[in-house]
């Protein structure tokens, strides 16, 4: 049987959606069982308030890093534990490619009273170029949920297929869009890349050293900071390119 953990993350004001997300997630297993996968949900009602070494929240975080995906739900405020949960969660997934991190904002009525820490977060969110889900009631929650399942579900995320595969790819993506060059990118993760597609590496290795080298003619002054621009948004263009044909290589 394998296992996917679904860390929920949410304030206590959407504790009916997390109820209803849970059940949700229970019936899916219904089906997924016969095909030997099992959807476990961690939430923080499972956790025990008893007296510890370290504080709650840090168990929470641990079992956080741990999870496959990561599911956070706001609508009104974002609490600072919540907050705290996000940031772990992308932390983890800047490192290691995992959780999958889906966030979720609620629709509240337009005579309620939202708290400043809402408008922090979409900003902050809007930074990272992390795109939240709006949606109206459960029903919209769990349908594009389930959608993105049944995605992952082919991608074969579900059945503990491709998920490094999907890591390595997605990791190198946010580390260019985090502004680093490619062929720092790719010192770390060449072997990895060119493991999922051989057929790729003259491409890969061709990158890197472009990129390197134009590091060391701008560094020598070489080339104009104004030139140097447009060969970068060039190589880091074709580079993404060349990760999404390296993903149709793969059949993710």
């Amino acid at each position: 049987m394998k296992t996917i953990q679904i860390f929920l993350a949410s304030s206590a004001e959407l504790v009916e959606d997390r109820r209803a997300f849970e059940i949700f997630l229970n019936r899916r297993n219904k089906d997924l069982v016969k095909e030997k996968i099992f959807l476990e949900l961690v939430i923080w009602e499972d956790f025990l308030d008893a007296m510890a070494k370290t504080r709650l929240q840090d168990e929470y975080n641990e079992a956080l890093k741990k999870s496959d995906i990561f599911v956070m739900l706001f609508s009104t405020k974002v609490g600072k534990y919540t907050r705290e949960e996000f940031d772990t969660a992308y932390r983890e997934f800047q490192q290691n490619g995992t959780p999958l991190i889906y966030t979720y904002f609620k629709n509240a009525p337009s005579d309620t009273e939202r708290q400043e820490s809402l408008d922090e977060f979409k900003q902050h969110l809007n930074e990272l170029e992390h795109f939240y889900v709006p949606y109206k009631n459960i029903e919209g929650l769990q349908l594009h949920f389930m959608e993105q399942l049944e995605k992952l579900h082919r991608k074969g995320f579900l059945n503990g297929k491709n998920v490094q595969d999907i890591a390595i790819i997605d990791v190198a993506k946010n580390k260019l869009a985090s502004g680093m060059d490619v062929d720092k990118i790719l010192n770390v993760h060449l072997d990895e890349l060119i493991a999922l597609s051989e057929k790729r590496a003259n491409e890969l290795r061709e990158l890197k050293n472009r990129s390197k080298n134009l590091a060391r003619e701008e560094r020598m002054n070489i080339i104009s900071s104004s030139d140097a621009s447009v060969a970068r948004s060039k190589i880091n263009m074709f580079f993404l390119e060349l990760l999404d044909v390296i993903k149709e290589d793969v059949g993710l």
